[in-house]
């Protein structure tokens, strides 16, 4: 069952890292300016943001599956305000939809499998998980860089909007997995934020892996602005996106070994640093070779 769920993610995610793709091509393609393009980018993170708590409560009270549902639908009626208005205001109320829908799918569907698992398979279930969110982060760019060049933005939307329909029609037939919930809804102890937050090593976890996840987010956000600036067309930016996922998928691979050399700290502080080096030279490149081996 672990792998049903896992295409289920592989959909969703793929649908929302590939609607930014679209938003920030096409946003270019509408006129916006950099500042539009930034407030595009911003606005897929403020629900997420803003709700991520409440979808873990959400989550404890009813279950993983349902948010999981809610989730899927608001991020495929999200692809379809994009593709039927096709204006900049609404792909700002499509970020804001998507990213709303995305935060409580994926702190659902982290809760689902923890809750399908025992002791003995649960880093197994969590490996596969986040190999699917790899072949999406692969997958996805490739297929919209080509949808857009060859079909255009907009269709591309209704092509992505079609896809993220499947999880939300999927989900309710797994009756199976309908009645999973965690402790913290029967009673079980519960911790608020502020409590998490004085624990110095989960504080420090905390701040750096949000900073990463930032630069992430930029990156996978302005690059295409970059792109598109020095005449990149939407297929190639998309294989360029998708071998930074197949770079991801690959890697993990490596990661014991390294751990074991380097220390969880020492790898995280070597990777944090390598990546920084090479975001200051990627402005200075633009072929597209070079921009793909960054």
């Amino acid at each position: 069952m672990v792998h049903v769920v896992t295409l289920l993610s592989v959909l969703t995610h793929g649908c929302y890292i590939g609607g930014r793709l679209v938003a920030s091509l096409f946003a270019l393609e509408l006129g916006a300016n950099p500042f539009e393009v930034g407030v595009l980018a911003g606005l897929y993170a403020l629900l997420s943001l803003m709700l991520a708590i409440e979808a873990g409560k959400v989550c404890d009270r009813l279950g993983p599956v349902r948010p999981m549902i809610l989730g899927s639908v608001l991020g495929c009626v999200a692809l379809v305000i994009a593709y039927a208005f096709a204006t900049i205001n609404a792909l700002y109320v499509s970020a804001a939809l998507s990213g709303a829908g995305f935060i409580f799918f994926n702190v659902s569907v982290q809760s689902l499998v923890a809750l399908m698992s025992t002791s003995m398979d649960r880093s197994r279930n969590f490996s596969i998980l986040s190999q699917g969110y790899s072949v999406s982060t692969l997958a996805f760019p490739l297929l919209v860089g080509f949808a857009i060049q060859y079909l255009g933005a907009v269709p591309t939307y209704l092509v992505l909007a079609l896809l993220a329909l499947i999880p939300a029609l999927a989900l309710p037939a797994l009756r199976s997995l309908a009645g999973l919930k965690s402790e913290a809804a029967s009673g079980g102890q519960r911790s608020s934020v502020l409590e998490l937050l004085r624990d110095r090593p989960l504080r420090t976890s905390f701040v750096s892996s949000g900073l990463v996840v930032t630069g992430w987010d930029l990156y996978t956000f302005y690059l295409p602005v970059y792109a598109h600036q020095i005449g990149l067309g939407a297929a190639t930016i998309g294989t360029v996106l998708a071998l930074f996922g197949a770079s991801a998928f690959v890697v993990r691979y490596f990661l014991p070994p390294l751990v074991a050399r380097l220390t969880e700290a020492g790898l995280l502080a070597w990777a944090m640093l390598v990546a920084a080096a090479l975001f200051v030279i990627f402005p200075f490149f633009r072929n597209v070779y070079a921009l793909a081996a960054l």
